[in-house]
């Protein structure tokens, strides 16, 4: 494991902390890779913590509709990067399971997965029980799936959330980094990059 992600999984279990949206960006990606000249696709004004794939499948559960963390932080909604239409099916079934149990996936339904272990058949058939035809809203068990464009259609209490933030319209990003936005370039600065230093000690 690199030690930024490393370092993603002590924040996530250091808390307690509160944000909006578990941020998961894909497998097998670097998240500084990603997103260093470019913010998350996640509406300005929201907060938001970076995941990775141990996290999904080792240490979410969901109480009430609300997506936790073991410190207790919680999430509103699980987003997927446009990069995790990718993904392994174990990886696919867990987010299942989550959505099962009562969370809200916003993001585009997966597509594939890169493991030629999996059975393609299986990964399309459960994707298509979570994600329905993936061009709206679709109810699976106690929770929901969206496609990335109806996040305050079908957020309501997200979009309140980001409405009344005025005076910090930029996302805040806690398990990762602090975002700052320029005209050129997004700077990363951030207490995750000196635990990074030092876990790769």
């Amino acid at each position: 494991m690199d030690p930024l992600s490393r370092a993603q999984q002590l924040f996530v279990a250091a808390g307690p902390l509160v944000a909006d949206v578990a941020y998961f960006y894909g497998e097998d990606s670097n998240v500084t890779a990603l997103f260093a000249d470019k913010a998350p696709a996640v509406p300005g004004g929201y907060n938001f913590d970076f995941i990775n794939a141990d996290t999904v499948l080792t240490a979410l559960k969901v109480e009430q509709g609300a997506i936790v963390a073991p410190s207790g932080m919680t999430y509103r909604v699980l987003a997927l990067d446009s990069n995790a239409q990718y993904m392994s099916l174990p990886v696919l079934k867990r987010l299942g399971e989550l959505v099962a149990a009562g969370a809200t996936i916003v993001g585009a339904r997966p597509t594939d997965t890169p493991s030629l272990a999996d059975d393609a058949r299986e990964f399309a058939a459960l994707a298509a029980t979570v994600w329905g035809d993936g061009s709206g809203r679709h109810a699976y068990g106690k929770g929901q799936s969206s496609p990335a464009n109806l996040w305050t259609r079908h957020c309501p209490s997200l979009e309140s959330r980001r409405t009344s933030s005025t005076t910090n319209p930029r996302p805040i990003l806690h398990c990762c980094s602090c975002i700052e936005h320029s005209p050129m370039a997004m700077r990363i600065t951030s207490t995750a990059a000196t635990i990074a230093r030092n876990v790769s000690r």
